[in-house]
């Protein structure tokens, strides 16, 4: 039975089940104050690598989902143009009145 873990912060237990076991495994760093100046040098480069990592993965993304919403928007407009223009036929506006049907947000 694990009574107490200290320092709380700095232990985590990676098996879970603890129910079922007696034994488990602990994935121990030790707290800031306990490193010296070069590990924790160390530790801090690491957070902050992975951390421009993470946000460059993140606008990269970012990036592309742009670019394929602007491809679909794209794409769908010119399927709806080349599907209107074929509705249309010869009739291409010039000659006359054009109605145009609106539907609005409000549904009027």
């Amino acid at each position: 039975q694990v009574v107490e873990l200290r320092p709380r912060g700095s232990v985590r237990i990676i098996d879970m089940d603890v129910q079922h076991h007696f034994e488990f495994q602990v994935d121990f760093e030790p707290a800031p104050d306990l490193e010296d100046e070069v590990a924790t040098k160390a530790h801090q480069d690491r957070l902050i690598q992975q951390f421009k990592l993470k946000r460059e993965h993140s606008d990269v993304a970012r990036q592309e989902l742009r670019e394929r919403r602007e491809a679909a928007r794209t794409k769908r407009l010119e399927s709806e143009r080349t599907r209107l223009r074929s509705l249309a036929g010869a009739d291409d506006g010039k000659e006359g009145s054009v109605d145009i049907i609106l539907r609005l947000p409000n549904g009027s």
